[in-house]
C-alpha cells in the first residue's frame, strides 16, 4: 500500500482487506470489493453508485468512463439492477464498472455463503449492459510482456 500513498490525494481512505472467520488472506477481489462496499456504508458519502476498476487495465480512459456514467440515471437504468458493466464473450467484466450501493444485501450473502466469484454472483442478478465500442479498453495487463504490448500500442 505504502507504494502507492503518493499516487493519490492525501485525503484518500485506505480500507484493508480482513480475513474471514476460518480463513486466510487473500480471498481475492469479490471479497475485498464487499468489505469496501461494506465501509463505504458507513461512510457520510451519499453515492448510489461507485466506480469498481482493477489496476490493471491500462486502456481504460476518463472518455469512456464518462460515457458509461451516463448509462446511470435512474430514468434510463431498469428497477432493481444492482450494476452497470460491460460484457465480453467470457461475460461481464466486473472490475470495470458500477455497482448501486443496493447490491450490498445480496453481495454480504453470497460471501458469507461461500461464494467467490464474481460471475456467478452477477448470474443471480440485475446487470446491465455498458456500451463497448473498442473491445481492448478491457485488455489484462498481467505480465511485463503484456505491459509492453500495450506501451507500443
Amino acid at each position: 500500500i505504502d507504494r502507492y500513498r503518493s499516487l493519490l490525494p492525501a485525503d484518500s481512505h485506505w480500507i484493508r482487506e480482513t480475513p474471514l472467520p476460518h480463513a486466510s488472506l487473500p480471498h481475492g477481489p469479490l471479497v475485498g470489493f464487499a468489505q469496501g462496499l461494506r465501509h463505504l456504508q458507513t461512510d457520510a458519502n451519499p453515492a448510489d453508485w461507485i466506480l469498481l476498476l482493477a489496476c490493471d487495465l491500462p486502456h481504460v480512459s476518463s472518455e469512456a468512463i464518462e460515457q458509461w456514467r451516463c448509462h446511470l440515471p435512474p430514468e434510463q437504468m431498469p428497477e432493481g439492477a444492482i450494476a452497470c458493466l460491460p460484457k465480453h464473450p467470457k461475460g461481464w467484466e466486473p472490475l470495470c464498472g458500477f455497482y448501486h450501493r443496493r447490491c450490498l444485501p445480496s453481495l454480504l450473502a453470497f460471501v458469507e455463503g461461500g461464494g467467490r466469484s464474481f460471475q456467478v454472483w452477477l448470474q443471480g442478478e440485475l446487470v446491465e449492459a455498458l456500451p463497448l465500442t473498442h473491445p481492448q479498453i478491457l485488455f489484462n495487463c498481467n505480465t511485463p510482456e503484456d505491459l509492453a504490448n500495450a506501451q507500443a500500442k
